[in-house]
């Protein structure tokens, strides 16, 4: 099982709840699930799956590294207790903050959390690793890896274009949140920063290059190309945009990129990829039999519609951000 093929077990509707860091419906669904589960495979996710969020089990610990143990440990403490608890999101923060600051004396002067983070990234380079901190909707976030590589591309879009560099990064320690609440079934594959485009290699080795070059470069030069348009747009935005060049630019690949976005479709979910997901399916399925085209394998209209979109969806953003 694998962050392509999971949709199709009986463990999706699981697993997108998961990543959505919607925890306690991805809890009940284990439950549910569980018992009826024949499946080697997919009956050992779930038990692992409930193991880790009804007891303290620190599966991320590396022990040769004290320092980077306790990193870990402190934000796999917050992970579990944000998702299972009804805390606030400021008690939360304000707990990690507090663990980070009175466990590192690098950190301890450090008032707002993006200094300490700064500090934390800082300790953790003198000791060889790279890393980001930061907010990924609705939970703070850790990444831990130890090499990168670099390469530049030109990227055609929809209505635009973009240059953009591309950092390759690898043998990760740390997969974020959602790897941790997925049992690293998913997590980020990427993200975008001024133009540069960090790739999580994890997700994308033995990939078949269409599934790299149209689910994450495609994905996220439209980010950069968003972010240089229009300044402040809203994460969902941001996602429903980038969502809709995939599957404009997919070819071979643009049914599983369908059933992936209409897996993690919800209209109600905490994240904006699962809120975009929705918006889409739902905008889709208004005009066009989304199975049919798959199942035939026949995406003209759908890609018009698609096309068409996006293009009212960027002629409405002009007109915001003017």
């Amino acid at each position: 099982m694998n962050r392509y093929n999971y949709m199709d077990t009986k463990l999706g509707t699981l697993i997108s709840h998961a990543q959505d860091g919607n925890i306690k419906l991805a809890i009940d669904e284990a439950k549910i699930e569980l018992p009826k589960l024949s499946d080697n495979e997919e009956k050992e996710y779930c038990e692992n799956f409930l193991q880790r969020f009804t007891v303290e089990n620190k599966s991320l610990c590396y022990k040769d590294d004290p320092i980077l143990d306790k990193v870990i440990s402190i934000f796999e403490d917050y992970w579990r207790h944000a998702m299972i608890t009804d805390n606030t999101e400021l008690s939360n923060d304000a707990s990690l903050v507090s663990n980070i600051k009175n466990s590192f004396p690098e950190c301890s002067n450090s008032i707002a959390a993006d200094e300490i983070f700064d500090s934390l990234s800082c300790l953790l380079e003198s000791k060889g690793y790279y890393s980001l901190f930061g907010r990924t909707i609705p939970y703070l976030d850790m990444l831990i890896w130890r090499k990168e590589e670099t390469d530049n591309r030109h990227i055609e879009l929809i209505d635009s274009s973009v240059d953009v560099q591309v950092k390759k990064l690898s043998d990760f320690i740390s997969l974020g949140w959602m790897g941790f609440s997925t049992l690293n079934i998913i997590y980020v594959g990427g993200w975008a920063v001024n133009k540069i485009i960090h790739a999580v290699m994890p997700a994308w080795d033995n990939i078949d290059e269409e599934y790299f070059s149209t689910r994450l470069i495609t994905h996220e030069a439209q980010h950069c190309s968003d972010y240089l348009r229009f300044p402040n747009i809203q994460p969902t935005d941001l996602e429903y945009r980038a969502k809709l060049t995939e599957i404009y630019y997919a070819k071979r690949i643009k049914g599983v990129i369908l059933k992936k976005i209409e897996s993690e479709a919800q209209e109600n979910g905490q994240g904006p990829h699962s809120k975009a997901s929705y918006r889409i399916i739902s905008q889709l399925k208004e005009q066009v039999d989304i199975h049919d085209c798959i199942k035939n394998d026949k995406y003209d209209s759908l890609n018009e519609l698609v096309h068409d979109l996006f293009i009212s969806d960027s002629k409405a953003k002009k007109e915001e951000f003017a």
